[in-house]
């Protein structure tokens, strides 16, 4: 008769200890910072979203057809953002950036439309003079 291969003894529980006084050995979570009221930017160097808009809405089309109205540099940089890379140029780059600085508002929202609008235009998707438009601009 063969004799069973012997296996090494099995370890103790490492917590042996009451529940209670183990959540006492636990590293506490930091507690949030409570002073500060005001939200801190995600990024530091990310602007703040500041309400500023164009002058004039921006027509694009946004897919099969469908016309989006584009109002404000957040509103474009969402769509420059969801672009497929290989629509991404200088001009995107260009109007991305344009459309960041826009985000606070002043003369640089018009340099982002113009930007913007730049871009679309050299992509075939900026709506220029069409009936759909001439439609959303007199319903809104």
């Amino acid at each position: 008769m063969q004799s069973m291969a012997s296996f090494p003894p099995r370890k103790r529980a490492r917590h042996f200890l009451p529940p209670r006084e183990r959540s006492a050995q636990r590293p506490q979570p930091n507690p949030p910072n409570i002073t500060t009221s005001r939200r801190q930017p995600a990024h530091p160097k990310e602007p703040s979203m500041a309400s500023s808009s164009f002058d004039h809405t921006v027509h694009v089309f946004a897919g099969l057809g469908f016309i989006q109205a584009i109002k404000s540099p957040a509103a474009a940089l969402s769509y420059l953002e969801a672009m497929p890379g290989w629509r991404k140029d200088k001009r995107h780059t260009a109007a991305h950036k344009a459309c960041r600085a826009g985000m606070s508002g002043g003369a640089q929202t018009a340099a982002a439309r113009a930007a913007f609008e730049d871009f679309m235009l050299h992509a075939g998707l900026l709506v220029q003079n069409s009936p759909q438009v001439d439609e959303l601009t007199t319903a809104a």
